[in-house]
């Protein structure tokens, strides 16, 4: 497994974020991630249970994780997001978080991601849509090249549409 760069202060990844959740992404196969932890009461919606926007944040930070695991330079955002809630997380569990990439584009990438509860049942399953910027980053990084516009396409459930120049 090879380990996957943070930014210091991102809230999900974040190594010197004290808010944040200080996760750690690996690289467990081309375009896929893994991470593992354990969340406490502090990241609970309903007593005893995991909030599901902590475990949105974690899903969509796997799947960016995914790509960057194969293009560390390409800096994508996420354009679309699904997901399904199958179950709920009790805290102070060891969770598995996994994403990976299923169609790469210059500008478009695809991804499925889910997190799994001990002894291998789906959570939270998802997929998403992952899109080149169309403007530069307020510090001025990020996308100078064209950027990704998208189309819906009719008829493809779960569609997430097409690059377009």
């Amino acid at each position: 497994m090879i380990p996957q760069p943070s930014s210091h202060g991102c809230y999900v990844c974040g190594t010197r974020n004290p808010w944040g959740l200080g996760m750690r992404y690996y690289t467990v196969a081309p375009y896929t991630v893994e991470a593992r932890t354990r969340l406490g009461a502090r990241y609970q919606g309903h007593p005893g249970w995991v909030h599901g926007g902590i475990l949105a944040a974690l899903l969509d930070e796997a799947m960016g994780k995914a790509l960057s695991s194969q293009f560390p330079e390409r800096f994508m955002v996420t354009a679309r997001f699904e997901l399904r809630y199958l179950a709920p997380v009790p805290i102070d569990i060891e969770l598995t978080i996994r994403a990976r990439i299923t169609d790469d584009k210059r500008y478009l990438a695809s991804a499925v991601c889910h997190a799994e509860l001990p002894g291998g049942r789906i959570a939270v399953e998802g997929q998403g849509l992952l899109a080149r910027p169309a403007s530069t980053h307020p510090s001025g990084r990020g996308a100078e090249a064209r950027p990704a516009r998208l189309e819906e396409q009719e008829g493809s459930a779960p569609s997430f549409g097409r690059l377009r120049g």
